[in-house]
């Protein structure tokens, strides 16, 4: 486990991939046309890692308490009920949206994060070592929102380029006729 813990953090996979148009990708009000970034294998490891170490954890700690104390016995269906609702959570959030990264007509969406075109004023690279898309937002946010990196198979490249392109003009993706996403100057260099 622990392994697997420090390979999804150091490993750095080629990310080539590309963003693909879907007709339907969820949001935050519903189903909308957009395109979508999937999730790289980096990105995979490091949500089973995490959920991995998580139910290690919960039920390794619970078995410590039930053979010190035999009286805590009585709490296992609820421990075990807890760690399945947690598991089942992960597998909705996972299952529920189309890719990782989202581009509608609404805005971007990122994970569980929403972020409507009106907000964004510009991205640029972000300097983090995990590498991803820094977010100019109108208002200002604190922590730095940064999108992508190396849990996504599309480069920042390209997915600059993308946010760029449709940042100015949303309802490209909103008509529901599939869109190319541009791809990203040829004098970048792409990681």
């Amino acid at each position: 486990m622990m392994l697997g813990h420090l390979a999804q953090r150091y490993w750095r996979p080629r990310r080539t991939g590309r963003l693909i148009w879907r007709p339907r990708v969820a949001g935050p009000h519903g189903a909308e046309p957009g395109l979508v970034a999937r999730r790289s294998a980096a990105g995979w490891l490091g949500l089973t890692a995490d959920v991995t170490a998580g139910v290690v954890v919960a039920l390794g700690g619970f078995s410590v308490l039930t053979e010190r104390w035999p009286q805590v016995e009585a709490g296992r269906p609820p421990v075990l009920a807890a760690v399945a609702l947690g598991l089942g959570w992960v597998v909705y959030a996972e299952t529920r949206f189309t890719g990782r990264l989202a581009l509608t007509g609404g805005g971007l969406r990122y994970g569980g994060d929403w972020y409507p075109w009106s907000e964004i004023r510009g991205v640029r690279r972000s300097g983090e070592r995990a590498g991803g898309v820094h977010l100019r937002l109108e208002p200002e946010r604190l922590p730095r929102t940064v999108v992508g990196g190396r849990d996504l198979a599309v480069p920042d490249e390209r997915l600059i380029a993308a946010i760029e392109a449709f940042r100015t003009t949303p309802e490209a993706l909103a008509v529901g006729l599939p869109v190319t996403p541009p791809e990203p100057a040829p004098g970048v260099a792409e990681r």
